[in-house]
């Protein structure tokens, strides 16, 4: 296993299968909302006149065309920026796999940042398909989500887990001081504040700059890989291009592939004493240790390690009964 930067693992390769995220929906949708003006305005030719309701049909018209023009440029941005060769999150060979941590949204930042992690084939215990149904509260009601996770089982030592553990936790830090969207001189400035000073709090640093140069308001934390447990490097799957039974079926030359594996949660409302035990317990029985420490640690307001403590006795206690 090693850990490198993306300046070297963003050039492409002979022999390299590559799992992106795909930049066609935002483009199509730019296309849309572009002909959906272009159309309007040549409908509306025929009405503007010299009456009145011509020029609050133009008013209307224009304020409506602004906001389309606008989403076919946030779409279309993101689109450009997924046709980049830093848009990948997993590429697999012969070899093994590389897996990167960075989202191709943060192009701007340092491409030599430890965001890539090189693992041999041997180094990968087994692959398998997670899928979670979530249910959530929405304004109309509870809504109903899937997400699927490919998660990688790693055969590392203590050492090379903590080193992953290290790099993935100073990405994610780094991302949660960083506005999602940013003019290019704001991309700029945050580039240059990160090249020369390596351990500096974005934010404040970013907020400290011209007003003109400020254009991200949303916070993005979105890190695209999550180290699970001790060893389980779990990749979310909703938007990877080609899919995940296609990855599998790729990788299941090299390494064993794992039975699907399908777990609940519910927030649509406040679970009760029991409710909220038995999903500590789920969680314990389906591997989700991280998951099930967070909830001892909601629900008894225990601190990280008496929560790691107790879940770790509980997983002993039910694996020895099953």
């Amino acid at each position: 296993m090693k850990l490198t930067g993306s300046d070297l693992a963003d050039s492409p390769e002979n022999g390299e299968r590559i799992f992106r995220i795909s930049p066609w929906p935002p483009l199509a949708f730019s296309v849309v909302c572009v002909y959906m003006v272009a159309v309007g305005a040549g409908q509306l030719m025929g009405v503007i006149g010299h009456s009145e309701a011509g020029f609050w049909a133009a008013t209307v018209f224009a304020g409506l065309s602004l906001g389309l023009v606008y989403l076919a440029w946030l779409c279309g941005s993101q689109a450009v920026d997924a046709l980049r060769t830093s848009n990948w999150l997993i590429k697999s060979s012969v070899d093994g796999l590389k897996v990167k941590f960075r989202c191709f949204k943060h192009h701007y930042l340092s491409d030599k940042d430890e965001v890539v992690v090189c693992l041999n084939w041997s180094e990968i215990d087994a692959l398998y398909h997670s899928r979670e149904v979530a249910i959530k509260s929405v304004g109309e009601g509870p809504e109903t989500v899937y997400r699927h996770f490919l998660d990688i089982r790693l055969r590392l030592s203590e050492h090379e887990l903590k080193r992953i553990q290290k790099a993935l936790g100073k990405e994610q830090s780094r991302l949660e001081n960083l506005p999602s969207r940013l003019s290019k001189s704001g991309q700029r400035l945050v580039a240059e504040l990160d090249a020369g000073l390596p351990e500096f709090d974005i934010k404040q640093q970013y907020s400290a700059g011209s007003k003109s140069s400020r254009n991200g308001l949303i916070k993005n934390q979105y890190c695209p890989v999550a180290l699970k447990e001790v060893n389980l490097l779990r990749v979310p799957w909703n938007s990877i291009r080609p899919s995940l039974m296609v990855a599998l079926s790729e990788f299941c030359r090299w390494a064993e592939i794992e039975p699907e594996e399908c777990f609940k949660t519910d927030s649509s409302q406040p679970p009760g004493d029991q409710a909220q035990d038995q999903l500590i317990f789920n969680r314990i029985n389906a591997g989700q240790l991280a998951d099930a420490i967070e909830l001892v640690s909601q629900r008894y307001g225990y601190c990280s390690d008496d929560a790691r403590k107790i879940v770790e006795e509980l997983s002993v206690k039910r694996s020895g009964y099953a």
